[in-house]
C-alpha cells in the first residue's frame, strides 16, 4: 500500500495544497520533503495523522488550543463567513484507490473563529471522517471509516509507521523493557491470542462449574482450583512487576555506581593529594628558579669588569706580544739593575767603575739604550698570562649564559606544567559537590538494598508460583477423580479437557511466537544498527532479552547502551523501529519526521546508503531539514527517490502560508 497523494485545504499554514507521492518506478520507494525548522514539516506530518485519527500527534505547544483553520484565511474571512478545513489522503492498494477525507467547519462570529456547531460529529474534535473506495469506475462509500483505518494502520501502533525522529531517543528511557514488550505485543497482533486465552479460560471455568454441580466434593475442589488460579495469576503479576522493578533498580544502582566510580570521596582525597603535590612542586620550582636567576646574575656581575675592559685587555695583550716579538720581553737585563750598578760604582764582575773608565762608559751606554719597560717585563709576562685567562673565560661567557637560560626555562616549563595541573585539579575539586556525592552514595546503597530486597521477593514469588502450580495440578487430579465417578459427565469432561489442552496450546504458541518475534526483531535491529553505525569495531552486538530490555555490548562485552551518544541512540531507536515495522505484517506506508536531526555527516550518509535497502518494498516519506538533506545524503538516496519537494514558507502581516513545490523549481 502506498500514499498516492495528499490534498490539504486550510489546515494550519497550508492553504490549498496537493502533494503527489506515487511514482511509476517501484524501485523509487523514497519520497523527500525538505523544509527549514518552522516551515511546516511537523504540521504536514500532523495533517496526515489528523486525517486518519482526528489527532495531531506531534502538535507544538504554541499551536495548542489554536483553530486548525489557516490564519491568513481566518484574517481575510468576512463576518459570518464559513470555511472548511479538509485533508484527503489518497492510498493505492493493488488496483484499488482508497480515499480518507476528514473535514471540520469554522465560521467567523463576533470577530472570532469558531467551530460550526451544525458541522459537528462524534469525533473528539467534532470533525467528519469519510472513506471512499474506487475500483475501475465503481465508487463505494464506507459506512464505518474508523474501522477501515484500524484495519489498515491501527492507532495503537501508529508510531511504528509515523516516526518522529527527534523523539526516538526517548524510546529507551525508564521502563523501556516494559514499553518495548508492549510495543511488540501490539504490533504483532498477539492480542488475538490474549482474546483466545481469555475466552478459553472463561469456557474452562464455565464447564468446570457445570461439572461441579454433579458432586459436592467436585464443586469444593473446583472452587479451590478457581481460587488457586486467581492467586497464581496475582503471584505471576506481582512477580512480573517485581522483576521489572528489580531490573529498573539495578539500572539506577549501576548509574550511581558509575557516578561514584568517576566521582567519589576517595577521588576527592586523591585530588587533594595531587593538589598538595603540585603546590609543593610549584614552591620548589620557584626556589630553584630564583636560585638559578641569582647564580646567573652573580656570574654576569662577576664578568662585567672583564667585559667592560675587554678591548683594553685585548690591546694590552697585543702590545705585550709585539714587545716579545721584538725581543724587548723578556729583556737581557733591567734598566734599574744597570742604574744600581752605576750608583754603587761597581760592575757585575766586581770591578770598580771609578777605576775602570771603559767599563763605566759601557754601562752608561747600556743605560741610555735600555727602555723603562725592562723594569716591569716580568710583571707584564705575568699579567699577560692573567689577561689570557680572563679573555679565555670571556669566550665561555655566551655558552654559560645560554646554559643558565636553558636551566631557567626548563624550570619555568616545569612550573607552568605543574601550574596547569594544579588548575585542573582545583577545577575538578571545585566541580565536585561533596554533598551530592554523599547523596549519590546514599542512593547507591538504597538501590543496592532495594535490589537485594526485590531479588528476595522475586525468589519468594517464584517459589509461591511453583507451589501454587503444584497444588493446582494435585487438586485438578482429585477433581478429575471425582468427575470420573459419573459416566454422564464424560462429555463435559472431554469438553473441559479440550478447553484446558487448547488453553495450554494457545499459551505455548503465544510464547513461541513472542520468542520468535523477539529474536527476529533482535536480529534485524542488530543488522540495521551495524549497517548504520559508524563505529564498526566499538560495538559487537545488540541484544533483546526475554524482558525486552535492549542492550548494546562493546568490544569488551560490557553494557554500552547508557554511553551511546545522542546520534548513536537515535540510530539504535531507528533500527529498532524499522525492525518492528518489517515484522508487523502491515502493508502500510512509513513517514519519518526529522530522521537525521542529531547525526553527524558520516552517520547521515550511512543511513542514506543503507536504510532504503532495509525498508525495501515500503513507501517511505522523509520530512527533512536542509542540514539533514545534505548534498552527500541526496546523492546517496537519489537512485531510490521518487518524489522530491521543498516547503517554502511565506510570512506576512496577513498571515503565514507554506507551499510544497518540486525540489528543482527553487
Amino acid at each position: 500500500m502506498i500514499i498516492d497523494k495528499i490534498k490539504i485545504s486550510n489546515f494550519r499554514q497550508y492553504r490549498d495544497q496537493e502533494i503527489n507521492l506515487a511514482t511509476p518506478d517501484t524501485e523509487k520507494n523514497f519520497n523527500i520533503i525538505q523544509g527549514t525548522n518552522g516551515a511546516g514539516k511537523t504540521n504536514l506530518f500532523n495533517a496526515i495523522t489528523w486525517c486518519l485519527y482526528g489527532k495531531e500527534i506531534h502538535r507544538p505547544v504554541k499551536s495548542s488550543g489554536l483553530p486548525l483553520l489557516n490564519n491568513s484565511r481566518s484574517e481575510s474571512m468576512p463576518e459570518g463567513d464559513k470555511d472548511i478545513v479538509k485533508v484527503e489522503i489518497h492510498m493505492k492498494k493493488n488496483d484499488d484507490l482508497i480515499i480518507f477525507r476528514r473535514s471540520l467547519g469554522y465560521k467567523k462570529e463576533n470577530g472570532k473563529i469558531k467551530r460550526m456547531k451544525e458541522f459537528s460529529y462524534d469525533s473528539a474534535d467534532g470533525s467528519l471522517l469519510e472513506m471512499f473506495r474506487q475500483k475501475d469506475n465503481d465508487i463505494q462509500i464506507s459506512s464505518d471509516p474508523e474501522i477501515s483505518v484500524t484495519r489498515m494502520i491501527p492507532e495503537n501502533i501508529k508510531e511504528y509507521f509515523f516516526f518522529d525522529g527527534e523523539k526516538l531517543n526517548n524510546y529507551f528511557g525508564n521502563n523501556s523493557g516494559e514499553k518495548i514488550h508492549e510495543s511488540v505485543f501490539k504490533i504483532s497482533q498477539l492480542n488475538l491470542f490474549e482474546n483466545l486465552i481469555d475466552h478459553l479460560e472463561n469456557r474452562q471455568r464455565h464447564f468446570r462449574r457445570k461439572l461441579n454441580k454433579v458432586s459436592p466434593e467436585a464443586e469444593n475442589l473446583g472452587n479451590k482450583v478457581e481460587i488457586l488460579e486467581k492467586s497464581l495469576e496475582a503471584y505471576k503479576e506481582d512477580f512480573k512487576n517485581i522483576k521489572w522493578e528489580r531490573v529498573a533498580s539495578e539500572k539506577i544502582e549501576d548509574e550511581f555506581r558509575k557516578k561514584l566510580e568517576n566521582t567519589s570521596i576517595s577521588l576527592v582525597k586523591e585530588l587533594q593529594k595531587q593538589r598538595n603535590i603540585h603546590e609543593k612542586n610549584l614552591d620548589r620550582f620557584e626556589k630553584d628558579m630564583d636560585e638559578k636567576i641569582s647564580d646567573r646574575n652573580d656570574y654576569v656581575l662577576k664578568m662585567t669588569p672583564s667585559i667592560l675592559t675587554y678591548d683594553a685587555l685585548k690591546e694590552t695583550r697585543l702590545k705585550i706580544k709585539e714587545k716579545g716579538e721584538t725581543g724587548q720581553i723578556p729583556p737581557d737585563y733591567k734598566k734599574e739593575f744597570i742604574e744600581r750598578l752605576i750608583s754603587e760604582n761597581i760592575c757585575i764582575c766586581g770591578t770598580k767603575l771609578s777605576e775602570n773608565q771603559e767599563c763605566k762608559d759601557h754601562l752608561e751606554n747600556l743605560l741610555q739604550s735600555c727602555s723603562d719597560i725592562t723594569n716591569i717585563s716580568s710583571d707584564l709576562i705575568l699579567e699577560n698570562k692573567e689577561i689570557g685567562i680572563i679573555i679565555g673565560n670571556l669566550k665561555n661567557f655566551s655558552e654559560k649564559i645560554v646554559t643558565y637560560k636553558k636551566k631557567i626555562n626548563d624550570i619555568k616549563e616545569l612550573r607552568r606544567t605543574s601550574s596547569i595541573k594544579l588548575k585542573e585539579v582545583n577545577e575538578k575539586i571545585e566541580g565536585i559537590d561533596s554533598e551530592e556525592i554523599e547523596e549519590w552514595n546514599n542512593e547507591y546503597h538504597r538501590c543496592q538494598k532495594m535490589v537485594k530486597d526485590l531479588t528476595r521477593r522475586e525468589i519468594e514469588h517464584s517459589v509461591k508460583i511453583k507451589e501454587t502450580e503444584t497444588i493446582i495440578r494435585r487438586t485438578n487430579k482429585k477433581l478429575e477423580g471425582e468427575i470420573k465417578k459419573k459416566s454422564e459427565q464424560n462429555s463435559l469432561t472431554l469438553i473441559k479437557n479440550f478447553c484446558e489442552e487448547s488453553l495450554e496450546a494457545a499459551k505455548s504458541i503465544k510464547e513461541e511466537i513472542m520468542t520468535e518475534i523477539r529474536l527476529d526483531v533482535e536480529k534485524k535491529t542488530e543488522e540495521q544498527f551495524f549497517n548504520l553505525i559508524w563505529k564498526k569495531k566499538t560495538y559487537t552486538s545488540v541484544n533483546i532479552d526475554e524482558d525486552y530490555n535492549v542492550s548494546v555490548l562493546d568490544q569488551f562485552g560490557a553494557q554500552a547502551r547508557g554511553t551511546l551518544s545522542a546520534g548513536e541512540t537515535q540510530v539504535l531507536a531507528l533500527s529498532f523501529m524499522a525492525a518492528l515495522n518489517t515484522v508487523s505484517g502491515f502493508d502500510a506506508p512509513i513517514i519519518i519526521d526529522t530522521p537525521l536531526g542529531k547525526l553527524g555527516k558520516e552517520p547521515k550518509l550511512n543511513i542514506a546508503q543503507n536504510l532504503p535497502g532495509y525498508l525495501e518494498g515500503k513507501q517511505v516519506t522523509m520530512l527533512v531539514t536542509e542540514e539533514e538533506y545534505t548534498k552527500e545524503v541526496r546523492e546517496a538516496l537519489a537512485p531510490r527517490v521518487g518524489a522530491e519537494y521543498k516547503i517554502m514558507f511565506n510570512d506576512s502581516e496577513k498571515g503565514s502560508e507554506s507551499v510544497v513545490v518540486p525540489y528543482d523549481q527553487i
